[in-house]
């Protein structure tokens, strides 16, 4: 899992830096369209359309990049990301709706600022590891009677690979 977020995070880093560039505002309408369906699958807390209306927002801002080898990497992961994103998501419970909304608009707050460092950070740090981990640590730790988050997340970053779709 931890290698599936550092290799993301390094794609979209690229991804949104030449990304910035592309944009014109067509793009931020379809932007918050997308975050408008992201808001909605975390209100009506639906795990399969929260992960793949997230992978949509994510997968947009790469195809802009419109750098080759970018987006097929991207696509190469994404039964990867969805899988994690199901994982991540069965550690720490809900993705509320505010928390969706903010997260995101703050990726494309950081798109229209037109700085390729200010994009690539942003959304570099969106999913690193760092904050995902922190994230599991923390919103996993009410659970109980469950085995411990650094359990489950060294059980689930052994070497064998990720496989494909949800199950």
């Amino acid at each position: 899992m931890r290698e599936v977020y550092e290799i993301r995070a390094t794609i979209e880093g690229l991804s949104a830096a030449r990304t910035v560039s592309r944009l014109v505002p067509a793009d931020f309408v379809e932007l918050e369209r997308l975050l408008d369906a992201l808001v909605e699958a975390a209100t009506k807390d639906d795990p399969k359309a929260i992960a793949e209306a997230d992978l949509a927002f994510h997968a947009y801002v790469n195809r802009r990049s419109e750098h080759r080898v970018l987006v097929r990497l991207f696509q190469l992961l994404e039964a990867q990301i969805l899988r994690c994103a199901h994982m991540t998501r069965n550690l720490t419970g809900a993705y509320p709706p505010a928390r969706a909304r903010a997260e995101h608009q703050a990726l494309i707050d950081a798109l229209r600022t037109g700085h390729p460092k200010a994009a690539s950070e942003a959304f570099r740090n969106h999913v690193s590891w760092d904050i995902i981990e922190g994230r599991l640590g923390r919103d996993a730790s009410p659970h109980q009677g469950t085995p411990t988050v650094g359990a489950r997340v060294a059980d689930q970053s052994s070497d064998r690979p990720l496989g494909g779709g949800l199950t």
